[in-house]
């Protein structure tokens, strides 16, 4: 699979297992030494979650199962803080 950056921020990512939205990509984290992407950035919840990187959430890479025109379906059992 190979996309942009671009074409991936703004996106809304939804958990399959319990249909709920998560937020919009506003970031990626890169592996240095391979350069592949390992997770995406999610703005946590609130105001300090748009400002504070500790309270952003991150999805595993591989918990992503389809990146679609609008959206980005991912698949997460559980996430930090009690979501999902």
């Amino acid at each position: 699979m190979c996309c942009l950056f671009t074409s991936l921020k703004n996106k809304e990512v939804v958990n399959v297992c319990d249909g709920s939205a998560l937020g919009c990509v506003c970031d990626i984290e890169v592996n240095c030494t391979n350069g592949q992407v390992t997770r995406l950035v999610l703005p946590g919840d609130g105001i300090a979650g748009l400002l504070s990187p500790k309270k952003r959430l991150t999805v595993p890479w591989d918990c992503v199962e389809r990146i679609g025109d609008d959206v980005i379906l991912v698949r997460l059992a559980s996430l930090p803080g009690g979501k999902g």
